[in-house]
């Protein structure tokens, strides 16, 4: 992923400008995976855990507008072996993450 791009390690502003456009690069390998409106949806999930129904209904909006605009072809899967298995075990853990928020608190089971 981050091999792909020219590492620059230069003194003030030059380093800076490669640590963001390394960044920017990131975000866009991210953005651009074939699994991604699933990360998004997993956190939508954990985002919906305990939110009132307005906010519920914003977070869904949000995650259809990701499916929507988001091409999900799945021939890109393999490219990256390193960020696809990032995008899997990512999107797992925020699966476990929502499956302890839904559940109930020790406070609300002794009540």
């Amino acid at each position: 992923m981050i091999d792909q791009f020219d590492h620059r390690h230069q003194s003030g502003t030059g380093f800076e400008e490669s640590s963001s456009e390394i960044c920017d690069l990131i975000k866009s390998q991210i953005a651009n995976h074939p699994r991604y409106p699933n990360l998004v949806s997993a956190f939508v999930e954990c985002q919906k855990v305990g939110a009132p129904p307005e906010m519920t209904t914003i977070f869904e909006e949000i995650s259809r507008e990701i499916y929507s605009t988001t091409s999900c072809s799945n021939d890109r899967i393999g490219a990256d072996p390193e960020l696809d298995q990032f995008m899997e075990q990512y999107c797992e853990v925020l699966h476990r993450f929502k499956e302890e928020l839904s559940k109930p608190s020790m406070k609300q089971q002794l009540s």
